[in-house]
Formats: structure tokens, sequence, C-alpha cells
């Protein structure tokens, strides 16, 4: 369940209003609160981390009934908040200036689409050499064919890989790595580095590569990623599986993988079958993580997807598969606008746009 926590932590960062009703209060003589939703405890602690200007943070959740407790050494606060639903909380850690928070137990569904047709200027670059001198050095440093040996599939080595990621350190969302390729950042891991989301889809993405499956790093941003001051974006990966013929997402953060009547999904297929309401599961090696609160906390970032054109690892920047100049290709959706600006201060001059679910997803050649 830990990764469950690291989710409350990067949702607090969306900064959304706090609703004006009653307010409860929970405080603390420490920096750390523990939470529990639906009688499931987090196996460790957290503390609330002021990474931006304002106090105010909303965390929502989909489910019937949620059970919310929240304690501290000092104070335990129990409410129950039924769908359609909200708490707000003003929680008071030591001296400091109080966090205004609101659970809801509500999501917000946004139904999207994109066109058919390509551009074959769009063509995505993958890696097809398992053996280069990069991914051999990585493959056999970190031994992944042995960690791998009892994955018979495809499938199998995605999950494998995924899980031993997730468990190589704790998300730590204000830490940046040296360099940021998948070597690099596991050297620093092994100083006992933690890293954001980014580097777990990085070096997931470089693992399987060097196992042979077609990969790429994905991000993802949310519908007002041009004015949500923070929280507007999260990183995953995605992986395409022959067998299959489909590519898959994967949330190496929290080693999720989300499926559909068996069927693992890539990000826009996981984004429609939420809107619409179909049943979903999650396949994780925290078998304690309900699928619900995935859903709930990724979803509002299914909305703009971009990834790179040159997949390929240990390419020199000035060699790297470029179009119109620009290194990664972004998915809009039909009618919403093109995003220049993310979290109301960084330009986005990365990405070429395509409305093409056909560019976006073609198989690797």
């Amino acid at each position: 369940m830990k990764n469950i926590i690291y989710s409350v932590i990067l949702f607090f960062a969306v900064g959304l209003p706090v609703k004006a009703d009653t307010i409860h209060v929970v405080s603390s003589s420490s920096d750390v609160l523990r939470l529990s939703i639906n009688d499931a405890e987090f196996d460790q602690d957290f503390s609330f981390v002021r990474n931006i200007d304002d106090n105010k943070f909303d965390f929502r959740l989909h489910a019937d009934t949620i059970d919310l407790r929240i304690y501290s050494d000092t104070d335990t606060l129990c409410i129950t908040v039924p769908t359609g639903s909200h708490v707000d909380l003003s929680i008071q850690v030591k001296d400091a200036e109080p966090y205004y928070v609101t659970f809801s137990n509500e999501m917000e569904l946004t139904a999207i689409s994109f066109t058919g047709t390509g551009d074959p200027g769009h063509r995505i670059i993958y890696d097809t050499n398992p053996d280069s001198p990069y991914l051999t050095t990585l493959r056999e440093k970190y031994k992944l064919g042995k960690l791998c040996a009892r994955a018979h599939t495809y499938f199998d080595k995605v999950l494998t890989i995924s899980g031993w990621v997730n468990r190589l350190w704790k998300h730590n969302g204000s830490n940046e790595p040296k360099k940021s390729d998948a070597l690099s950042i596991l050297e620093e891991v092994e100083q006992g580095a933690e890293f954001q989301c980014v580097e777990y889809g990085i070096v997931t993405a470089a693992c399987l590569k060097a196992l042979g499956l077609p990969a790429r790093v994905l991000a993802l941003k949310t519908k007002d990623v041009a004015t949500r001051p923070s929280g507007a974006g999260h990183v995953v990966m995605e992986v395409y599986l022959n067998d299959l013929q489909k590519w898959i997402m994967v949330d190496p953060q929290f080693d999720a993988i989300v499926l559909k009547d068996c069927i693992p999904l890539n990000a826009v297929e996981i984004q429609a079958a939420a809107t619409n309401g179909e049943k979903l599961t999650i396949l994780t090696s925290n078998p304690d993580t309900p699928v619900e609160y995935y859903i709930s906390w990724v979803y509002p970032y299914l909305y703009y997807f971009d990834t790179p054109f040159d997949n390929r690892e240990d390419i020199k920047k000035d060699e790297r598969h470029k179009v119109n100049g620009k290194t990664n290709l972004m998915l809009v959706p039909t009618g919403a606008p093109e995003p220049v600006i993310f979290q109301n201060r960084i330009k986005i001059n990365w990405c070429e746009y395509t409305r093409s679910i056909t560019d976006f997803y073609a198989p690797p050649l």
C-alpha cells in the first residue's frame, strides 16, 4: 500500500480551492501523519511536504463509500464520505501554517476522442538491438536475464521488471538525477538516491528494451495543464507486446498495469474505459492496492499524452530523430487546444502535435 501514500502526496500538489463548508481540524506535534482509507492502513508514515506556494490541496477518490481516518501523535479523525460528497480538513502540523485539504468522493469524467488518419512524417523510432553496448551493459550489470528467468511471456517480463524497479527506491517528488539515462539513475540509486515518476519510467523502459521489447517513456498531462500551478503532469511508460499486437501502459511508480477483460490497456484505452464506467482490474506487486484508488488518482492526467520521437538509448543529443525540430510527439484530443505552456510558466517547445491515434499508437517498425 505504500504507493498510495505517494499518490496522496502527489495529488495534494494539485492546489484546487477548498470548499467553504464545515472544516474538520487535525493537529500533530510532529511532521508525520498516518492515513487509513476503507480499513486499509498504509505501512509507513508520510509527511506533508511544502512544495508549492499555497496550502490548499485536493485529493479525489471514487468509491461507493470512503471511510477515512487520519491520525497523528495527538489527534484522530474518523469520517465517512459517501459518493458525491466531500470533507474539508485543516491540518495543523507543528507550529506551521495549516494545510487546507479536501477529500472528495467524486471524479470528473471527460470523454475524449481522436482521429484515425496518420501522418507518415510522425514516425517514432525504437531500439531494435538489445545487444547494443549500452543495453548489454544494463542487462548484464543488473542481471535482468536472471531476474526474468521464470518469465515465460512478454507480459511476464513486463510484470517482473515493473515490480523490480518499483522496489528500487521510494518516490521523491523533489529530487532529480544528475543524468537522465537509466544507468546513471541506477548508479545514484545504489548510493541511496530517490527520484520522481519520470525516473521510474526511464529505468523501466530501458530495462525492457534491454530484454528486446519496444518501449517508450510516456508523459501524461491534465486538461488544465497550462493554468494549473503544479501537479499538471505524471510520467509512466508504455511497452509493445508482439503477442497481443498492442501497446500497454505501465506505471512503475505504483507498479500498476490496468486491465479490462484480462487484457492490459494503453493510456488512451484506460481513459476511455474509466470514462465509460467499465469494469477494470489492476495487476501490481502491492495486492492491497484497490483499482478504484489508482484510477481515481491517474485519471485527471489522462488527457494529453506525449512521447519521444527517438526512443533509442545512448544516442547523442544532436543525432536524435526529430520532426520539425521537436523531440516529442503529443497526442491532442479532438477539439482541445494544443498546449504551449506547462503549469503557468514553462513553455512547451519540445512537442510536435497530432490528433491521430494512428500516429501515436503505430506498431514499432
